[in-house]
């Protein structure tokens, strides 16, 4: 009886481009979603209610998956990013009421709100030495936090893009 080898040529399907950034893409819109949510954390108990904008990109021209979160908002700013010493002085009226005593709503990297307090004593002066605000630094605390979880993220949807286009390895 003969022996015989016989060898095939696996050839795959074409890789479909197309289907890895749209899967990415989805992954990538869930994640900027959530990221959203750790920035409205920080805003719950706030009056004044920031606005956050969710951004996808993909492609070349973004260097590849891109996912932001982002806000305009100038007060949030100030309390994510902190200021400097300041002075601040009566405009509109003859002088600043302030609480002297209060508890802020927000922590440095703490990603949650509280609902602060306000002392029972107001000041009056014409002019303030504000000490500054220190900056929570949400923005970094974020990044911290979902930078190893997109790339993850983004790993599994390429698994997942490449078995189903027949590309997975076993």
């Amino acid at each position: 009886m003969p022996s015989a080898v016989v060898i095939k040529v696996i050839k795959p399907k074409r890789f479909d481009d197309k289907a890895m950034t749209e899967r990415l893409r989805y992954h990538a819109k869930k994640v900027a979603g959530e990221m959203k949510q750790d920035y409205e954390a920080t805003t719950k108990t706030w009056e004044h209610k920031p606005e956050f904008k969710e951004t996808v990109s993909a492609g070349k021209g973004a260097g590849g998956i891109i996912a932001e979160v982002s806000t305009t908002d100038e007060i949030y700013s100030y309390v994510d990013q902190g200021t400097r010493p300041h002075v601040i002085r009566a405009k509109n009226a003859k002088v600043l009421a302030f609480a002297s005593i209060f508890s802020p709503k927000t922590k440095p990297r703490v990603l949650s709100s509280t609902g602060g307090s306000r002392g029972s004593t107001d000041t009056y002066r014409q002019e303030v030495h504000h000490p500054g605000t220190e900056a929570r630094e949400f923005s970094k605390e974020i990044e911290k936090k979902w930078q190893p979880r997109f790339k993850d993220r983004m790993q599994e949807a390429m698994k997942d893009a490449a078995k189903a286009s027949g590309h997975s390895m076993k």
